[in-house]
């Protein structure tokens, strides 16, 4: 199994951190603290199951000492610790009372969160034998889903109508990343027959799914404008569209026997 193969874990950054994102709105996790505290938590998760896939969990050490740059392992490695040092140095400046300055380093911090989501396409990108992986669209694709994900999470929350326009936009483009994905021709003949498999072959059934109850009735539910419980569902169907999108794309680009 190449680098890329076993990425199903490794991309466990953006699915965690989207399911993290959920659990705050869900559980009423707000205040001052309680952004950077919760992402620290699913980071560290994150960060785990990124260790445990290792062939050689052990030699972790190695690519902070032995680093091949190169390698999207490393460098989404030194991401994920930059975004982790982040979110300590927020937490330290708001225990400190330097309200002025966490509020700037949040704006670091945002950026380092869109690398830490996106990384994983340019990582997946590196296992040139799965061809369905190489597009160059997934890294920023991911952005979307997370940006997705984060006005989701602040509608289950009770976030006002601006969320709801950050959620319906983010959704759109959402739409039109996937639509354009699939159909772009990248990766040759196996990529092809790939794509086959999500829209008419074994998977096409959850793909549709997806599309219907991830993207089109979360969509409808917030154009129509039916309230806040409605708006609040509509994030918890977003939050579960992307989280399997997610999962088929890592399992429609194993399903292609390599030759």
């Amino acid at each position: 199994m190449d680098e890329g193969d076993r990425g199903r874990d490794r991309d466990a950054l953006p699915f965690t951190a989207k399911l993290g994102i959920a659990g705050a709105g869900l559980f009423g996790f707000s205040g001052r603290y309680g952004p950077e505290i919760l992402s620290l938590v699913f980071l560290g998760i994150t960060m785990f199951l990124l260790i445990e896939d290792l062939a050689r969990p052990m030699k972790f050490y190695t690519i902070l000492t032995r680093p091949d740059w190169k390698s999207w392992l490393v460098r989404g490695g030194v991401i994920l610790g930059a975004f982790g040092g982040g979110l300590a140095a927020i937490l330290g400046c708001q225990l400190l009372g330097l309200d002025s300055i966490a509020g700037a380093l949040r704006w670091v911090s945002a950026g380092l969160g869109a690398a830490a989501a996106g990384y994983s396409g340019f990582l997946f990108a590196q296992a040139e034998g799965r061809d369905f992986w190489q597009s160059p669209l997934r890294a920023p694709h991911l952005v979307v889903e997370a940006i997705v994900a984060g006005s989701a999470a602040l509608l289950l929350a009770g976030a006002d109508a601006a969320a709801q326009n950050v959620l319906l936009g983010s959704l759109a483009v959402h739409g039109l990343f996937l639509a354009a994905d699939l159909a772009t021709s990248h990766g040759g003949k196996d990529a092809e027959r790939a794509k086959h498999l999500l829209i008419s072959g074994v998977f096409a059934t959850q793909f549709w799914s997806c599309v219907f109850l991830g993207i089109v009735v979360p969509a409808a539910l917030l154009i129509l404008q039916l309230g806040d419980i409605a708006a609040a569902f509509a994030g918890i169907l977003a939050l579960g569209g992307i989280l399997l999108y997610g999962l088929l794309w890592v399992r429609v680009g194993q399903a292609v026997p390599l030759s």
